[in-house]
C-alpha cells in the first residue's frame, strides 16, 4: 500500500511539474507576442509599414486569436495601398472581435477605395451618425458623393467639415465648390461636442448594427447631427488643378508636383534615393498647411504602377519631408509624383 502511495504520489509530482513548465513556456509565448506586437506599433509609429506587415504576420501565425493585430495589420496594408488584404483584416477582426466605431470608419474608407461606392456611403452614413463631430468623416463623407456623382451632397459635407475646422474639407471646399463660400453668420458652427461616449456606449450603439451592409442603427439615443452652413454664391479665385512643376532629383528620378498643388513653389526638397528595378511612377496624395508643411500623405494606387511594399513605404515617408512656401491661403492638397527610370 505504501508502495502504491509513493508511486502515485511521484505521479502528481512528475504532472503538477509538467504542468508548471507547460504554463511557464505558455507565458513566455504570450510575452513574445506581447513584444512582437510592441515593436510592430513602433514600425507603425515610424511610418516604416511593409516591416510592421512582416511583424504582425508573424504574431497571426503564431496566434491567428490575436484579433488587434489584424486591425494594426489592416491599418499598415491600408497605407500601402492593399485595400484588398486590409478588408480581409478587418472582416477577420470582425468575425472575433465585433464592430466598433473605429471598425466602421476603417471600413468605409476601404470600400471607398475598392469603388464599392454603395458600401462605402452605407458605412460612412453609420459612422456619422455615431460621431456626427468629427471631420474626417465629412471628408470622406464628401469624397464619396464626388466619386458617386452627388455634387450637392459633396459641398454639403465638405461645408459642414469646414465648420468643424477641418482642413481637408476647406481644401476640398474650395476646388470642389468653386463659386460657393460659407457664410460667416451666427448658428452656422455646430454646438460643441458632446463628451466622448464611454466603451460600453459605443458597443452598445453598434449592437443593432448588420454587416456589412450597416443600413441602420436601432435604439440609439444619438447626438444631433451638424446642419450645414448656408451657402452664397461668390467669385473668387479658383486653384489650377492642372498647374504642373517637375524637379529632376537624378539621372533615375523625378519629382512631378501636380492637381492643386502645382503653384506652389518648394522651399526645400529632402534628400531622396529610391532603387527600383523597374520603370514607373509612385503617386502620393498630400496636404499641406499654411506654413509649407505637409500634414497628410496617402498613396495614389489608382495613379501608381509601381506597387512594392518597400517603395511604397519610403515614398510616402519622404512626401512627408518635402517643405513648401508658406501661403497667405489656407490648407492645400495635391498630388506627388515620383517618376522613376530604372537603369
Amino acid at each position: 500500500m505504501k508502495k502504491i502511495n509513493k508511486v502515485f504520489s511521484k505521479s502528481i509530482f512528475a504532472f503538477t511539474l509538467l504542468a508548471i513548465a507547460f504554463s511557464l513556456s505558455a507565458q513566455g509565448i504570450d510575452e513574445d507576442k506581447t513584444v512582437l506586437y510592441m515593436k510592430a506599433n513602433v514600425l507603425m509609429e515610424s511610418e516604416r509599414y511593409d516591416e510592421a506587415v512582416r511583424m504582425y504576420n508573424r504574431i497571426l501565425k503564431e496566434d491567428d486569436q490575436y484579433s488587434q493585430a489584424y486591425v494594426m495589420r489592416a491599418k499598415a496594408k491600408y497605407n500601402l495601398g492593399a485595400y484588398k488584404g486590409t478588408k480581409m483584416d478587418i472582416m477577420k477582426y470582425i468575425e472575433q472581435a465585433g464592430v466598433n466605431k473605429e471598425i466602421i470608419r476603417i471600413m468605409a474608407d476601404t470600400e471607398y477605395k475598392l469603388n464599392n461606392l454603395k458600401a462605402a456611403k452605407n458605412y460612412i452614413e453609420t459612422a456619422i451618425e455615431l460621431d456626427p463631430f468629427d471631420g474626417d468623416l465629412y471628408y470622406l463623407s464628401g469624397m464619396i458623393a464626388v466619386d458617386d456623382g452627388r455634387k450637392n451632397d459633396a459641398c454639403e459635407h465638405f461645408a459642414i467639415g469646414s465648420s468643424l475646422d477641418h482642413p481637408k474639407c476647406s481644401s476640398k471646399f474650395n476646388s470642389e465648390c468653386y463659386g460657393y463660400m460659407v457664410k460667416s453668420r451666427g448658428g452656422t458652427k455646430p454646438p460643441a461636442a458632446p463628451p466622448a461616449a464611454e466603451p460600453e456606449e459605443v458597443a452598445s450603439a453598434v449592437d443593432s448594427i448588420e454587416t456589412p451592409d450597416l443600413e441602420e442603427v436601432n435604439d440609439i439615443e444619438l447626438p444631433e447631427k451638424p446642419k450645414a452652413p448656408e451657402i452664397e454664391v461668390v467669385k473668387e479665385d479658383k486653384v489650377d488643378l492642372n498647374a504642373v512643376q517637375e524637379h529632376k532629383i537624378d539621372e533615375e528620378l523625378s519629382v512631378i508636383i501636380t492637381n492643386g498643388l502645382g503653384e506652389r513653389n518648394i522651399e526645400e526638397l529632402p534628400n531622396i534615393f529610391i532603387l527600383s528595378s523597374e520603370d514607373g511612377v509612385v503617386a502620393i496624395d498630400l496636404c499641406i498647411d499654411s506654413e509649407g508643411k505637409v500634414f497628410d500623405a496617402q498613396i495614389n494606387r489608382e495613379k501608381s504602377t509601381i506597387y512594392r511594399s518597400s517603395l511604397t513605404s519610403l515614398a510616402i515617408r519622404k512626401a512627408k519631408e518635402f517643405i513648401f512656401m508658406p501661403s497667405l491661403s489656407a490648407e492645400q492638397c495635391g498630388t506627388l509624383i515620383y517618376k522613376i527610370s530604372a537603369q
